[in-house]
């Protein structure tokens, strides 16, 4: 099974989703692998010091990783990608190979309009692969203050792909960036990292759901399966740019709305 953490814009918090994600699958006894495609490489060097026993390989080009992503799953329960900050070819790759997208989004204008981009990728990545259905994708609303609201319209502009938002939101917390700089996870940083831990860890029984079992040995023979067959994962790479190329000259459709919902949600 492989889980892809993407988003077109970069601080919308990939990395932290991705290492703690990574350290609570492998708390739960399954065999992870971290798959880190974005060339600031932050979540391998956070990974490597919140738990060493994870392996983690480094990607950063499409054929790359269309060629080593279905091998990597064969040897694991669940390989945990972290995209680029940017969306590009990689970024097709990424989705066009993932089983769930966890697509992380931010409460400013920059992060709706970079999310409703990713959300059209998924959605066009999905329809030409004809893949049945995957990836499966989930909004994670992030850094999320307690006291304002994400614009209602922002919410629509990427429901209308039919991708569900996970119900637990991450509020906006020190705690977070100080387990970055610690090389540790929340739910180790006792008493004062206690409600991050709660609300991550309900967030990931949400959205993760990894399978076991038969389950799992079924993902791993799909795995082998793809990675016999290049010409099928090329061909999921060959419109990467022209997807590129539409989604970002059309913006959403909506912006105009966008900004005055925000302003409005916004309490004085």
């Amino acid at each position: 099974m492989l889980i892809a953490i993407v988003n077109g814009k970069g601080g919308v918090g990939k990395s932290t989703l991705a290492v703690h994600a990574a350290v609570w699958l492998h708390e739960r006894g399954l065999r992870v692998v971290m798959l880190d495609a974005d060339a600031q490489t932050s979540s391998s060097e956070w990974l490597a010091r919140a738990e060493p026993r994870i392996k983690i390989v480094r990607l950063s080009h499409a054929a790359e990783i269309l060629q080593q992503a279905p091998r990597l799953q064969i040897g694991a329960d669940v390989v945990l990608a972290d995209g680029p900050a940017a969306l590009s070819a990689t970024s097709v790759a990424l989705i066009g190979t993932a089983d769930r997208v966890l697509m992380p989004i931010g409460p400013s204008m920059m992060d709706v309009i970079a999310s409703y981009r990713t959300a059209r990728m998924i959605y066009r990545v999905r329809f030409q692969t004809s893949r049945n259905g995957l990836p499966e994708a989930f909004t994670v609303f992030n850094r999320v203050q307690p006291r304002t609201r994400l614009s209602k319209t922002a919410a629509l502009a990427i429901l209308k792909y039919g991708f569900p938002v996970a119900p637990t939101v991450l509020q906006l917390r020190q705690v977070y960036a100080e387990a970055c700089g610690c090389g540790s996870v929340v739910w180790r940083m006792g008493a004062a990292a206690r409600e991050a831990a709660v609300e991550i860890n309900a967030l990931f029984s949400q959205v993760l759901n990894p399978r076991r079992g038969s389950e799992l040995a079924g993902a791993q023979s799909a795995a082998l399966q793809r990675a016999k067959d290049a010409v099928v994962l090329k061909q999921r790479a060959r419109p990467s740019g022209d997807l590129i190329a539409s989604i970002n000259k059309h913006p959403p459709e909506d912006l105009g709305s966008l900004a005055e919902e925000q302003v409005a949600d916004t309490p004085s």
